[in-house]
């Protein structure tokens, strides 16, 4: 009995680890896929990826091809008063 909870922990565990590397690895292609686009676009308009941080917490990061800057934003209201202050400025 003993020697099935050891070994149901230890799978247990590695299932942990496949899931957060499946997870590391789907973050991953996720950005490979949006570099591939943004580098296919050859649009002036701001390119804006949603991401997560190594804590797990979401931010929006934006490229702006006109000024070759990058920012980040924590919410999406924050990511839309940029957008309307880039129009009219």
């Amino acid at each position: 009995m003993q020697f099935r909870r050891t070994v149901s922990g230890w799978v247990g565990a590695i299932g942990k680890k496949i899931n957060h590397r499946s997870k590391t690895l789907i973050m991953k292609l996720n950005q490979f896929w949006n570099a591939i686009v943004n580098r296919i676009s050859s649009s002036s308009e701001p390119k804006i990826n949603h991401r997560r941080d190594d804590q797990g917490n979401w931010y929006y990061q934006i490229y702006d091809p006109q000024d070759d800057k990058h920012s980040a934003f924590g919410t999406e209201q924050e990511v839309r008063m940029w957008l309307d202050q880039r129009h009219y400025h």
